[in-house]
């Protein structure tokens, strides 16, 4: 989850997290140990433990968020400490339900290469993974992939 920490969120945009609770504690600990000129606004959704992300919280803060400063939705696909996974397709219907223009970003660490994940069917913006967990390979290689809107709003 750190490589989005800094993504795409300048100093005035806010982001949303959903984490849950093995996730909060990383989340946590990041934003506590950057400089306040750097993190910019953060809004953490914590879940219940067991529970993935909600689509009805997530749609409920976009639809609160009138003045779009929130630039992203950033979810777990699948916690691995406690094996549950987030409905993706379900968060993007949340945010285009809202009619919000935040990306989604998948921390698809522990579930890109071992259970189905859909960059292009589910409307992903942005996805991230590592070469340890379902790849299956020595750990330290990470690797994202872009979608295009993301990329255009990436380079604005």
């Amino acid at each position: 989850m750190d490589y989005f920490a800094g993504l795409d969120v300048s100093v005035k945009e806010t982001s949303v997290c959903i984490v849950d609770d093995a996730g909060k504690i990383v989340r946590e600990a990041r934003v506590a140990s950057e400089p306040e000129a750097r993190r910019g606004a953060r809004l953490l959704q914590d879940e219940e433990w067991g529970t993935g992300a909600s689509p009805e919280r997530i749609e409920e803060a976009l639809r609160a968020d009138q003045a779009h400063t929130i630039k992203g939705v950033l979810i777990v696909h699948n916690e691995t400490a406690t094996g549950v996974t987030s409905d993706v397709a379900a968060i993007r219907r949340a945010i285009d339900a809202a009619a919000h223009p935040a990306m989604l970003y998948v921390d698809g660490v522990s579930s890109i290469a071992s259970i189905d994940f859909r960059m292009d069917g589910w409307g992903v913006d942005l996805a991230v993974t590592g070469s340890q967990k379902g790849l299956m390979l020595p750990a330290g290689l990470g690797s994202s992939a872009m979608a295009r809107f993301a990329t255009a709003a990436r380079a604005r």
